[in-house]
């Protein structure tokens, strides 16, 4: 498996392994850019839920799954089966897959951060245009050894909601970018 999905759904997945794995929780920077509205929405209470558009309802679910670090809550954002599809490889991901993804990229990268640069929310979709933020300082990755260096990797993930929970993520990063940058 590459470097795909690292969006929210890694986000808190990684939460809830680094929770069993290390017995605390991960600990990630989020940092919101761009629109203002990205900061009312990410904290309406949910009596304010019941005041806003769909599309916004929609945009608060995925804000909220990007900040959840208690995998006891994490289930309740999804639907099941939950669909997952990475657009670089082409194959459908399992929630396990992307929880063993998580545990080699964190044996390899650490200081995650996640920048939400867009979003975007429909009826039933939403569009996240984000940046992961790491430096590659504790293991080889790819059979690159520690390089010490920053690396930003853009991606877009696609979310579609279903009865307020997301029933399917399609999401692709720039894999060929991180590895360059790994590799100057």
């Amino acid at each position: 498996m590459n470097c795909t999905l690292l969006c929210a759904l890694l986000l808190a997945i990684s939460s809830s392994v680094f929770a069993e794995e290390m017995g605390q929780f991960a600990k990630y920077d989020i940092r919101v850019e761009g629109n203002a509205k990205f900061h009312d929405l990410w904290n309406l209470s949910s009596d304010e839920l019941d005041t806003v558009s769909i599309e916004e309802r929609n945009m608060n679910l995925v804000l909220r799954l990007y900040d959840e670090r208690d995998p006891e809550r994490i289930d309740g954002y999804f639907t099941k089966p939950l669909h997952l599809r990475d657009l670089s490889t082409g194959q459908d991901e399992t929630v396990n897959s992307i929880k063993e993804f998580d545990v080699q990229w964190a044996k390899a990268f650490e200081q995650k951060k996640l920048t939400v640069n867009e979003i975007f929310g429909g009826i039933d979709h939403v569009l996240v245009y984000w940046t992961w933020h790491a430096i590659h300082n504790k293991g080889s990755w790819h059979d690159i050894p520690v390089t010490n260096k920053e690396v930003a990797v853009p991606g877009i993930t696609l979310y579609k909601i279903t009865d307020n929970k997301i029933s399917s993520i399609v999401q692709s990063s720039d894999n060929l970018h991180l590895l360059e940058s790994l590799k100057k």
